[in-house]
């Protein structure tokens, strides 16, 4: 039979476990992958809980640091992120403007800042964000679908190179990219620190471990 000490070990790192887990869900985060064809399109889904600021941003283009605490390399495609509602209803996009300033870093090669960004205050609800690459940009709301969907070379159609994949069309002559991606969500408002809630389940634990140890102690 588990000792009186072993049960409230196990009930301390659940109750530590639950407060991760409190603190996990957050919105914020970080996701990164690769397309293989242009005319691809990654979507997530996110939940704001209470009206606030969110900030959507890249780091693939030019480089820089995640959310996730992971480093982009710059050389990725020029992204272009678009935000709907959960029914579809478009609430904003925004592709690479070329402007220097913010979080968008320049690229070595280009000597662009071709990073995409929004910030947005969102009220409560569900929402789908979609990453596309330029000039695979939203037509309106998401059931109209994107302008390239049909043609995996966009940017090889654009730039007049057959078969091609991953070039930057608005810069002369066209520029070879990659397909890497990396984007970032956050609410303006959530802090690094636990939440009360979260304190609330940790604190116990703690008081557990501390009279565990005192009792192993004596």
């Amino acid at each position: 039979m588990p000792s009186v000490r072993t049960v409230f070990r196990s009930a301390c790192l659940l109750l530590l476990c639950l407060g991760v887990r409190e603190k996990a869900s957050a919105t914020t985060f970080t996701d990164t992958g690769t397309f293989t064809t242009d005319n691809q399109v990654f979507e997530t889904n996110f939940q704001v809980a209470t009206a606030s600021t969110y900030s959507l941003y890249t780091t693939s283009y030019g480089g820089g640091a995640n959310l996730d605490g992971t480093t982009s390399l710059a050389g990725g495609f020029v992204p272009v992120l678009s935000l709907f509602h959960a029914d579809g209803t478009i609430v904003g996009a925004e592709g690479a403007s070329g402007m220097c300033g913010g979080l968008a870093q320049k690229d070595g090669v280009t000597k662009m800042c071709d990073d995409a960004s929004l910030t947005l205050a969102l009220t409560s609800g569900s929402y789908i964000l979609a990453l596309t690459e330029f000039p695979n940009v939203a037509i309106n709301n998401l059931s109209d679908g994107f302008l390239f969907a049909s043609d995996p070379h966009a940017t090889g159609t654009t730039c007049g190179k057959s078969g091609g994949t991953f070039l930057e069309t608005d810069v002369a002559p066209c520029v070879q990219r990659n397909g890497s991606y990396a984007v970032n969500v956050t609410n303006a408002n959530v802090s690094a620190v636990p939440e009360p809630a979260t304190w609330a389940l940790m604190l116990p634990a703690v008081g557990v471990l501390f009279f565990a140890g005192r009792q192993h102690l004596n």
